[in-house]
């Protein structure tokens, strides 16, 4: 199994990204992540148009948000279907480029994709994995022995 994540509790902040003074409430913990590559994934529900231009506009963060990551018009209640999510998963944890994987939302969609992750071997790098909800479902996979 994958055991190679880390979580810390300072990254929950970040689970309010979508509040307009984000940058303003959060200036020390930004300035602790500021040169730190995040992959920013959805491995369950997604977000709307406005949070996500919200979540673009933090330049305080290196954040990197694969395309097509919130085409919610593949499932109504996932951020898409369960093939690309796993695959946005699946990239963020095996690249190299990459020190945090910034999981957005929970929801049961995160559950689907453990069988995918069960056939992968472990990382070779360890990341702080973030995320809350029904991404505890990963946090658990991830983090056993």
């Amino acid at each position: 199994m994958m055991r190679r994540f880390c979580t810390l509790p300072i990254f929950f902040l970040l689970s309010s990204f979508s509040s307009v003074a984000f940058e303003k409430m959060h200036l020390k913990v930004l300035d602790l992540l500021k040169d730190i590559p995040i992959t920013v994934v959805a491995p369950a529900s997604g977000l709307n148009k406005g949070e996500l231009t919200t979540l673009k506009g933090i330049a305080a963060l290196k954040l990197n948000i694969p395309r097509g990551s919130f085409d919610q018009k593949k499932s109504v209640f996932h951020s898409n279907s369960d093939e690309i999510r796993f695959k946005h998963l699946k990239d963020a944890l095996f690249d190299d480029g990459n020190h945090v994987v910034w999981t957005l939302r929970g929801g049961y969609g995160a559950a689907k994709l453990i069988p995918a992750l069960q056939q992968l071997p472990i990382p070779a790098r360890e990341k702080f994995f973030i995320g809350y909800s029904d991404i505890t479902v990963l946090h658990i996979f991830l983090t056993q022995a």
